[in-house]
């Protein structure tokens, strides 16, 4: 159940019922740490990757680990459906049950936000279900959950 605030935004709804999925983050050179949470990621090889600009979201990454596992980062992603995450309107404009894909990446190991933008995913669908503020503006938060 998600709740509004004064600020007529939804929260994030946290069930400790659905775990994020551990997966292992990036490449063998364990570059990922605890800036990159947040971050939308994409299925790759036995992984997850940071998207490029409009790829389909998997997931977002929710947590990393200190240590790495034959050298790979490995962390916790959201990626199950009805999971919600918060992340950045890139652009500006996305309106309440619209679906999204990534924005321009921010690379492993580098501090910044999971940018987000409207598009048109076929497999990995994430809709956004509240606005910080009506109508959206760029840089602005957005709740998202997974279709």
């Amino acid at each position: 159940m998600a709740y509004h605030s004064t600020r007529n935004f939804r929260q994030q709804t946290i069930s400790p019922y659905v775990p994020d999925r551990v997966e292992r983050i990036g490449d063998d050179t364990g570059q990922a740490s605890y800036v990159d949470i947040g971050k939308p990621v994409k299925l790759s090889d036995d992984g997850v990757v940071v998207c490029a600009d409009g790829n389909e979201i998997y997931g977002f990454i929710t947590s990393v680990n200190a240590g790495t596992s034959g050298g790979y980062s490995v962390g916790a992603v959201a990626c199950d459906a009805g999971r919600e995450i918060i992340a950045v309107d890139e652009a500006g404009g996305l309106a309440v049950g619209g679906l999204v894909v990534a924005g321009t990446p921010v690379a492993l190991g580098t501090a910044g936000v999971g940018n987000v933008k409207t598009g048109s995913p076929t497999t990995h669908k994430w809709q956004v279900v509240g606005l910080e503020v009506n109508p959206s503006t760029a840089g602005k938060q957005v709740l998202l959950r997974k279709l």
